[in-house]
């Protein structure tokens, strides 16, 4: 749990400082948390006719079963806002930014959603969520961007549901959302909601036996994550700068699943050699980083993904890595000359596959490569001939390398660079019995014609 923060010493701080900027449309002195008159609304008409211009309100109650809708409320900021017994189903409140003390939301048996809060930002004391029993949308939360009090929800029997994989919005989603984000500051306390809802923020997305899934979206999440030996899932990603990701550095040891998605890094070289790797790596569109130096001798335990549009700088060695034992995927960027510097890499486990690479020229670079576990696929790629594979020992699977730019038949490349084989070293590896007779070779040109192998006559390494 996170450690408790008194949450008006606190409250009055960031007041003093909203009321600087005018946020609030207040002057902070002695007893302002105190001032302030209380208002009741109990109909949806009391709801229309409402409006905060002139008032200096402290509490503000809405109570009833003839409350029915608060979207259009006239209501900026109050010091607390309790929100009770209504027939309310959507709660939305499109117009409220602030709120200093309290906000509670208790015991509406039609409530389904509080979500839609547009401007809803500051938050500044302790929510609660209480006893709405058909409740199952929190996401309203997820606008704050300043929440230094308490967050309270229990007896929700619909809220909360725990399950693997879904999206931030979703349920007890939104509180991992505020804590990874650095934006909630004080203590969680969840009890009694859905059958299945976790009642510790650590067990929120796991399942009964499950890991966690850690979220590092910011350079204060990273300097409040705790040390530890191995994370079993690690997602990078949001404003995460280099400064954060060095921080990381030292915190862990081995990360089974990595997500690398943080497009503020631009040298996570500290990260990467200090990491062990057990499980996925994957660097999605947003990475924009240096190809980061990963520890001598890595092995990569599961797949080894860079996704379509990734705007890495890829003109770097990437020696260090020995194995990978999932698949290797590399799709859809643009590669400086040469691209990927794999000198080191042995073994790839599954399948490999290369689509949709500019500027890759050849694979000259990867000459220890020995065995490709699954299939080989390369596709629509700017490379001229297939220097580089000249150790393979083994190809477990099928072969497709049609659609790039320039692989000759036999011999040299067009281009011209010696000793560059073309399709011949593929019938080579037919003959020797490196891909299995059972496979699927699939051969094209550039332009995609079919290339039967059986017209090609077989080139050694060295030849």
């Amino acid at each position: 749990m996170r450690k408790y923060f008194d949450s008006i010493l606190v409250s009055r701080s960031f007041l003093a400082v909203f009321c600087c900027l005018g946020l609030l449309g207040c002057v902070e002195k002695t007893g302002e948390l105190e001032r302030g008159d209380n208002f009741v609304i109990t109909n949806q008409n009391d709801v229309e006719s409402f409006t905060s211009e002139g008032k200096d309100i402290h509490t503000l109650t809405i109570e009833g079963p003839d409350v029915t809708d608060l979207t259009d409320l006239d209501i900026k900021s109050a010091k607390i806002i309790n929100i009770r017994n209504t027939g309310i189903k959507k709660l939305a409140i499109k117009k409220l930014s602030a709120v200093q003390i309290a906000l509670n939301i208790e015991g509406n048996n039609e409530l389904e959603t509080i979500a839609d809060w547009d401007i809803f930002k500051f938050m500044l004391g302790t929510i609660r969520i209480d006893n709405n029993p058909k409740l199952t949308d929190i996401s309203a939360l997820m606008t704050l961007k300043v929440y230094n009090g308490n967050l309270e929800i229990s007896g929700n029997k619909s809220l909360g549901e725990n399950k693997v994989g879904e999206e931030d919005s979703f349920g007890f989603n939104v509180i991992r959302y505020l804590l990874d984000n650095d934006i909630l500051k004080g203590e969680v306390k969840l009890s009694n909601n859905h059958p299945a809802a976790a009642t510790d923020i650590d067990d929120i997305g796991v399942t009964p036996g499950g890991s966690r899934r850690y979220i590092i979206a910011s350079d204060g999440a990273a300097n409040s994550f705790k040390s530890m030996d191995i994370v079993p899932y690690l997602h990078l990603k949001g404003t995460l700068t280099d400064r954060g990701i060095t921080t990381l550095a030292s915190k862990m040891k081995v990360v089974d699943t990595l997500i690398f998605d943080a497009g503020g890094v631009t040298n996570a070289d500290k990260f990467f050699g200090n990491v062990d790797f057990n499980g996925d790596v994957t660097f999605t569109s947003a990475a924009k980083c240096t190809f980061p130096k990963f520890k001598s001798g890595t092995v990569i335990g599961g797949n080894f993904v860079i996704e379509e549009g990734c705007q890495m700088n890829t003109q770097v060695d990437a020696g260090a890595i020995v194995e990978i034992k999932g698949d290797f995927s590399v799709k859809g960027i643009k590669l400086s000359w040469g691209g990927f510097v794999f000198n080191k890499l042995e073994k790839v486990g599954g399948n490999f596959t290369y689509v949709g690479l500019t500027d890759a020229w050849t694979f000259n670079e990867m000459t220890k490569l020995r065995e490709i576990g699954g299939n080989l696929t390369i596709m629509n790629c700017d490379i001229h001939g297939l220097w580089g594979f000249d150790k393979l020992t083994r190809i477990g699977g099928n072969v497709t390398i049609s659609h790039n730019t320039d692989i000759a038949l036999e011999g040299t490349n067009s281009g011209g660079a010696a000793g560059n084989p073309g399709f011949c070293r593929i019938r080579y590896y037919m003959d020797a019995g490196i891909i299995s007779p059972d496979a699927a070779v699939t051969l094209g040109d550039a332009g995609g014609s079919v290339i039967d192998p059986e017209i090609l006559t077989a080139c050694a390494p060295g030849n």
